[in-house]
């Protein structure tokens, strides 16, 4: 008994070379292009997202070289604003002002004293005093107890001073006591300084 083996033919070999090819092609494309789509679209990802906070950040640089360009346009306000809330607490200031107001109403000063900040003096501290800027402040405020002694008209006079005048001042409490015809208003005070 003898089989007959037939060579096959040229168009069946190219078919099941095409398959071949095919499933090689296949299984190229899934163990080594998917992973690498699959990475790169992940890179993508990052890089758009990369993208977008780098945007955010050149708004963020442009916003503050606006607001740097303002602030060098208008050097009074800013010297008002640092009047208002000023980088030191220094009491000596704050008691000159309330003498000077005090005066300027035609009143007289009877008292005058405060309750300091806890850590509030930083002159010896060379970082902050060479660098004002570059340390965070809070805004702390400062308590002060003032008694004079003059007409209601003076002290009238007196509350608008401090009011308008450039220091930003809270009247917390107000108080008026006449004792043998001399009138004596206490106000307790309140102002207010950015301090390391």
């Amino acid at each position: 008994m003898a089989t007959n083996f037939t060579q096959p033919n040229k168009t069946q070999a190219s078919i099941v070379e095409t398959i071949a090819l095919v499933i090689v092609v296949v299984l190229v494309l899934w163990y080594f292009v998917k992973p690498q789509s699959s990475a790169l679209k992940d890179q993508r990802a990052q890089l758009q997202q990369v993208q977008t906070e780098y945007e955010g950040i050149e708004q963020e640089k442009n916003d503050l070289a606006d607001l740097s360009a303002k602030m060098k346009a208008a050097p009074e306000d800013i010297a008002l604003m640092d009047q208002a809330l000023p980088l030191q607490n220094r009491y000596t200031q704050m008691e000159l002002l309330l003498d000077s107001l005090v005066s300027a109403s035609g009143m007289k000063s009877t008292d005058l004293s405060f309750q300091p900040l806890e850590n509030d003096v930083v002159a010896g501290n060379k970082a902050i005093i060479d660098r004002p800027y570059s340390v965070e402040r809070k805004l702390k405020a400062t308590s002060f107890d003032l008694s004079v002694t003059g007409s209601i008209d003076q002290f009238k006079s007196l509350l608008q001073l401090i009011e308008t005048n450039s220091r930003i001042i809270d009247i917390n409490t107000m108080s008026m006591t006449n004792e043998q015809g001399n009138v004596t208003f206490r106000l307790k005070l309140k102002t207010y300084s950015y301090v390391p």
